[in-house]
């Protein structure tokens, strides 16, 4: 199956210390959320197949780590560092996947 998991890092950048300190934050869930990205339908050997993923991937990373408030600077720095550290993950992920469409994967070599 040709998909992505993506893992919003907004769990591991919060401390007891930043839910103490910005009460909108302590409402965030304890887990990282997760959400898949198919590309199954993509030609990612074409610019626009690998534009569509890149679409896709920012957009699951905005739902999972959520919107910014701007009356919560704290919270937006810990939003904005969420989506970075996820969107790098991602695109990890999709590098590869674009790599194998290209024919440019890692080698397999079969032994005996």
């Amino acid at each position: 199956m040709k998909i992505l998991h993506i893992a919003a890092a907004l769990a591991a950048t919060l401390t007891t210390a930043t839910l103490a300190a910005s009460p909108s934050i302590a409402q965030a869930p304890a887990s990282p959320e997760r959400l898949v990205v198919s590309y199954a339908d993509l030609d990612l050997s074409s610019r626009t197949g690998v534009a569509t993923l890149n679409r896709r991937i920012l957009t699951a990373v905005q739902t999972a780590c959520g919107t910014p408030s701007d009356a919560d600077p704290h919270g937006k720095n810990v939003i904005n560092d969420c989506r970075h550290r996820t969107y790098s993950e991602a695109i990890s992920q999709a590098r590869g996947a674009i790599a194998l469409a290209r024919g440019n994967g890692p080698a397999v070599l079969a032994g005996r």
